[in-house]
C-alpha cells in the first residue's frame, strides 16, 4: 500500500466570518477545504474555492449570551504646562450591553444590544479578537445588574453635579471640606 502524501496548500479563501485553507490532495487529486470541522471538496481549485467562500459569507449559527462590559478609569488629571505639584482625581465610568458567541474554533462574535429578536437576526455580527478588550471587564447580564449600573451612573452624574456646584462658591466649599466624610458627596445637600 502506497504511503500517502502531504496534501500541498494552494490558496487562501476569506469571507465575511473567517478564511480558510485549499489544499490538493495529491492522492486523489481533488482539491479541499475544511471550516468548523465540515470539509468541502471540488474537482477544481476554482470550484473548491467558490464552495467555501459561499460558506464563509453565511451568518453563522450561534448561540448569543448576553454580557455587560464595564470600565472605570481613575487617574489625576494633568494642567500641561503647570510648574506647580498638582492633587486632584478623575473618574470616567463606562459600561455597555453586547451579545456575545463564540465558534467551535474559538473565535468571538459580538452584536450590539438589541430588545427586538426580529432585529438581531437581521444583522452580521462583527468578529471580536480575544484581545480586544480595551481595558472593560465582562460580566454576565442580568436585569438586577444592569439597573445597578444605571443606578451607580446616576449617583456618579450627581456627584459630578454638587461637586461642581461647590468648587463655584468659596463659602459651600470651605463647609463642605471641613466637614467631609466618604459619604458626603453623595448623600448630603451643602446650602
Amino acid at each position: 500500500m502506497p504511503r500517502q502524501r502531504k496534501p500541498y496548500k494552494v490558496d487562501t479563501v476569506h469571507g465575511k466570518y473567517g478564511w480558510t485553507t485549499i489544499y490538493l490532495n495529491r492522492d486523489t487529486k481533488k482539491f479541499f477545504g475544511e471550516i468548523e470541522g465540515e470539509v468541502f471538496e471540488a474537482d477544481t481549485s476554482g470550484e473548491c474555492s467558490a464552495l467555501l467562500y459561499k460558506r464563509l459569507n453565511q451568518n453563522p449559527v450561534l448561540e448569543w449570551e448576553p454580557f455587560i462590559y464595564v470600565r472605570a478609569d481613575t487617574g489625576r488629571p494633568i494642567l500641561w504646562n503647570h510648574p506647580v505639584q498638582q492633587d486632584g482625581a478623575g473618574l470616567e465610568f463606562t459600561f455597555y450591553r453586547m451579545e456575545v458567541a463564540a465558534k467551535p474554533d474559538g473565535k468571538l462574535f459580538y452584536r450590539r444590544w438589541l430588545d427586538s429578536d426580529e432585529e438581531k437576526d437581521t444583522r452580521s455580527p462583527h468578529i471580536l479578537s480575544r484581545g480586544e478588550n480595551y481595558g472593560f471587564i465582562q460580566i454576565p447580564y442580568t436585569e438586577a445588574t444592569w439597573q445597578g449600573l444605571l443606578r451607580l451612573q446616576e449617583a456618579t452624574k450627581a456627584a459630578a453635579k454638587k461637586l461642581e456646584e461647590l468648587v463655584k462658591n468659596d463659602a459651600r466649599l470651605v463647609r463642605f471640606l471641613e466637614n467631609i466624610t466618604c459619604n458626603s458627596l453623595l448623600l448630603k445637600d451643602h446650602k
